[in-house]
């Protein structure tokens, strides 16, 4: 099941990422990401559940054979719209993607693991596409401290002193042990619920080796209550770097 596919819910969503929160939170995936890329320039790159399209965007002027995909055909024709440089496909993770084996020198999946609806099957599709050596960079956010487990919340009493909300933990283990994975980010958005350890797991199981992993903060803070508020202080959002193996 797509969550994006109907045109309302892919709008809230890109409106979410025009907006100030969105807007920081794109700056900083950015600057954690560029670093893991490849130097060189003629690198192919695959930017996977690319959305609509803005990370892709990005990398398009370093890296000019990037291509991208995305399975909600509303997020594509936005993204096509934006970008009409780049080639954005209308595809599923979880079904045979149409590249032949070990095509990309790097693959990012960038705030997406958390909606793909069968990650071993999907991962291993893009293990297969991947060169040996080749890197895929994950980025999502972290189960532990992002919702539907961490929440802001502000009492009446300290919203009359005037204080900013702070981060409250629900329990871990009741989200994990929904037996349809989804939750809702709010009346329209809809995500899968996977712990670290099982996502960690599935990247495993389809042959990936971990290398790196680090988390995603905002090295200045912000006086208003905003996502550069919230990543000064928790890691809601981590990068894992994983390898293919040479065979």
């Amino acid at each position: 099941m797509n969550f994006y596919e109907d045109k309302e819910t892919a709008q809230q969503f890109i409106e979410f990422l025009e907006s100030p929160n969105g807007v920081i939170q794109k700056q900083i995936l950015l600057e954690t990401l560029e670093p893991h890329l490849p130097r060189a320039t003629n690198s192919k790159i695959l930017d996977a559940a690319c959305g609509t399209g803005w990370l892709a965007g990005k990398l398009s002027k370093t890296y000019p054979s990037l291509e991208a995909f995305d399975s909600s055909s509303a997020l594509i024709d936005h993204a096509r719209k934006e970008f009409p440089n780049i080639n954005f496909q209308i595809l599923d993770a979880g079904n045979t993607l149409p590249y032949a084996d070990n095509t990309f020198d790097t693959v990012v999946l960038s705030m997406a693991s958390h909606d793909l609806e069968n990650q071993p099957k999907s991962f291993a599709n893009l293990f297969r596409i991947l060169k040996p050596e080749g890197t895929l960079i994950v980025t999502l956010a972290n189960p532990y401290y992002s919702f539907p487990v961490g929440m802001w919340k502000r009492g009446i009493f300290r919203a009359l002193l005037g204080k900013k909300p702070r981060l409250k933990l629900r329990p871990y283990n009741f989200f994990r042990n929904l037996q349809d994975r989804a939750f809702r980010w709010n009346s329209r958005l809809t995500s899968r619920f996977y712990p670290l350890s099982e996502q960690i797991n599935n990247l495993l199981g389809a042959g990936f080796a971990l290398t790196h992993m680090e988390d995603l903060v905002s090295r200045t803070d912000s006086p208003a209550f905003n996502a550069t508020y919230q990543l000064h202080r928790f890691p809601t959002i981590l990068l894992l770097k994983f390898k293919k193996p040479l065979e």
